[in-house]
């Protein structure tokens, strides 16, 4: 038992160190549409000097950024809309 507690320990671990949220600017703070998220994501990438290659433009969002490729999960709080970006397995 305590073998697979670890392993899922780090497995969780490694997953939440790559996972990062964007703050989407939209018209009127609705949800935003996958044009939105990739203009996003090329600004992310491109103020951090990286390159990003988009695997789908479509919903949801896929696209790989530094080794990893990530999926998108839109959503919102009151202060406007975000993205959740997380590394698929």
């Amino acid at each position: 038992m305590f073998f697979m507690e670890v392993i899922m320990h780090t497995f969780w671990e490694k997953i939440a160190s790559k996972i990062f949220f964007l703050e989407v600017k939209t018209h009127m703070n609705n949800i935003p549409s996958a044009k939105e998220i990739c203009e996003t994501v090329e600004s992310h990438a491109h103020g951090n000097e990286s390159t990003v290659v988009f695997l789908s433009r479509e919903m949801p969002v896929r696209f790989f950024l530094d080794g990893t490729v990530y999926t998108t999960h839109r959503g919102g709080t009151r202060s406007g809309p975000l993205v959740l970006c997380y590394p698929e397995q």
